[in-house]
C-alpha cells in the first residue's frame, strides 16, 4: 500500500463487541475496503490477550484495551505502511480510552480512540482531561462516542 504524506483516511466506529473471529475478520474486510489508514474502534469487548492475536491477524500497530468483563474497550489500529512511530501510549484500566502519542510522517502528534460512558459524561471528560494534557501534543487526532448533551 503507497500512502502519500498528509492524505490519510481516518475512520472511527462502534463495532458493538468484536469478541468473534468472524465479526473480527468483517470488520477488518471493511476497513480495508474504505482504504482506512487510521483506525479508532469503540466499544470492541476485546478480553484480556485478543489484542495481541488482532496484531498478528491485522499487522500494522495495535493499541486497544483489554478488560476482563466483555464491556466497553477503544482501539486503535494504524495500518502497515503507514509511517507512524509510537513514543508513549496510555491505556485506561477501565477500558474506555487508548492514546498514543508518536510521529506521523515526522510531526508529533497523538491519536486517540475514546469510548464515553453514556452517563456522567462530564466526570469522565473532567477526569480524561489531565491525562490529554499530559500525553497530548499540539496536534491531536480523537476519534470516538460522545453523545451529545444540552446544557
Amino acid at each position: 500500500m503507497v500512502v502519500r504524506p498528509n492524505s490519510y483516511v481516518f475512520i472511527t466506529w462502534n463495532v458493538r463487541g468484536m469478541g468473534s473471529p468472524s465479526k473480527r475478520q468483517k470488520i477488518y474486510a471493511y476497513l480495508c475496503r474504505r482504504g482506512a489508514h487510521i483506525v479508532y474502534l469503540q466499544e470492541t469487548h476485546l478480553a484480556k490477550g485478543e489484542a495481541i492475536k488482532l496484531q498478528r491477524r491485522w499487522r500494522g500497530k495495535v493499541f486497544a484495551t483489554e478488560t476482563s468483563a466483555f464491556a466497553k474497550g477503544a482501539l486503535i489500529w494504524v495500518r502497515p505502511g503507514v509511517p507512524f512511530e509510537p513514543l508513549e501510549t496510555r491505556i485506561d484500566k477501565e477500558g474506555r480510552w487508548v492514546l498514543s502519542k508518536g510521529r506521523l510522517n515526522g510531526e508529533e502528534v497523538t491519536l486517540g480512540s475514546i469510548y464515553a460512558p453514556n452517563q456522567g459524561q462530564l466526570e469522565f471528560l473532567g477526569e480524561l482531561s489531565p491525562t490529554l494534557r499530559d500525553v497530548g501534543t499540539e496536534k491531536m487526532i480523537i476519534g470516538g462516542i460522545l453523545t451529545a448533551y444540552w446544557m
